[in-house]
């Protein structure tokens, strides 16, 4: 008994102390557990929460813009606002056109009789737009020749043009391009008309060429041309772009300009005198002071001018020209014969009169060879050949009247 009494009391204290370890143990491992998931779980919850969200700026509505109206479009062109204005314009004339086209979803119904009306006010508001845009247009190009501070106008002017020329291009791709209709408005056409306009304004008129003074007259249309085409190279052609040829253009003008006054002058009878100051203004004074001058800095395409007046006008001026040197010679001559006669009879000495005739004749032929050669060889040739013709005639005539 004792010695089971001692086993039991040493197996007891080992199962005491084996518990107590046990026991330990458990706690511990509990208290990792415990400590694994509250980090598991924290970790969880931080992941479920995802990245941290930045304010986000509430952004303010943005209401779409409201159309201008037709007053307040003028206006835009009244003050000179081009650009801007012929944009709203466009905008107009396409609303317009997507009303009234069916394959652009009009949904205008125009089985109604105030539709229609609507449709046309609107249409011709844009037409109404277009002409007072044009007007200011057109000035702006006008004034713009001889002021160095027109740029900033003048840039307006050359944006509108082009915005309004992939306006054309547009039209003439899209579906409904429908022959007839607005489009094309081609601008840039009726630009160079007004700078054709602008020269024909700015050269003297025909009517201020006076009989016998034709000289001065030309004088004034070589000094206006080289002085306006002067200005234009400095204030307006480089605002242009480079595919518009600006300085062409506007030297063509006045070069047309400049045809229409001559032409009209060479439609009445001219002095003999004036045919001589044409015929070398045209040969000679137009190429070399005038397109001579202007092309110096600036080159342009003389083959695009073309003449100043047809041939068949030119040669006419030289046949004028030569019958009216053979009349000359033939007519006055014997008119300053018979005056030398009567002052002859008239003589008290007739012995000693000397008739100057000779001179006289020199005189007269004189004039006529010197200016006909300085308008060319050709035409001096010409002349001289007339008066030895006439002066024929004219000693024939004195011989069978003697």
């Amino acid at each position: 008994m004792a010695g089971k009494c001692k086993e039991s009391l040493t197996n007891g204290d080992l199962c005491s102390e084996t518990d107590a370890d046990s026991t330990s143990r458990r706690l511990s491992f509990l208290k990792m557990v415990g400590k694994g998931k509250m980090k598991r779980e924290s970790m969880q919850d931080h992941s479920s929460q995802g990245p941290e969200e930045e304010p986000v700026e509430e952004v303010p509505e943005v209401k779409p813009r409201e159309p201008l109206s037709v007053l307040e479009i003028l206006q835009l062109v009244t003050k000179r606002d081009l650009f801007l204005a012929d944009t709203h314009i466009l905008e107009l004339e396409q609303e317009c056109r997507e009303a009234e086209s069916p394959t652009a979803g009009g949904t205008e119904d125009f089985s109604s009789p105030s539709n229609k009306d609507s449709s046309r006010r609107k249409a011709k508001d844009v037409e109404l737009l277009y002409e007072a845009l044009q007007k200011e247009l057109w000035d702006v190009v006008k004034e713009s020749l001889r002021s160095p501070t027109a740029g900033p106008n003048l840039g307006l002017v050359v944006q509108v043009l082009q915005q309004e020329e992939q306006a054309d291009r547009d039209w003439a791709q899209s579906e409904g391009s429908a022959p007839g209709g607005p489009r094309p408005r081609e601008l840039k056409k009726r630009w160079r008309e007004a700078v054709v306009e602008l020269a024909d304004a700015n050269l003297p008129q025909h009517a201020e060429a006076q009989a016998g003074e034709l000289a001065a007259y030309l004088d004034k249309l070589r000094v206006r041309m080289v002085e306006d085409l002067g200005a234009a190279r400095r204030n307006v052609v480089s605002l242009y772009p480079a595919e518009y040829d600006s300085f062409q253009v506007y030297t063509q003008s006045y070069h047309q300009a400049i045809t229409r006054r001559l032409q009209a002058i060479t439609d009445g009878d001219l002095q003999i005198t004036d045919i001589y100051s044409l015929l070398d203004w045209l040969y000679n004074i137009y190429n070399r002071d005038v397109l001579g001058t202007v092309t110096i800095t600036t080159p342009i395409n003389l083959s695009q001018l073309g003449p100043l007046l047809p041939a068949e006008t030119v040669e006419k001026l030289e046949l004028d020209c030569l019958n009216s040197v053979r009349g000359k010679v033939t007519n006055e001559l014997s008119q300053v014969l018979e005056e030398e006669e009567k002052r002859w009879l008239d003589t008290l000495n007739v012995e000693e009169y000397q008739m100057p005739l000779a001179r006289t004749v020199i005189q007269r032929l004189q004039e006529d060879l010197e200016r006909s050669a300085a308008v060319n060889r050709d035409l001096g040739s010409r002349v001289a050949q007339c008066s030895l013709n006439g002066l024929a005639d004219f000693l024939y005539r004195w011989e069978s009247d003697t």
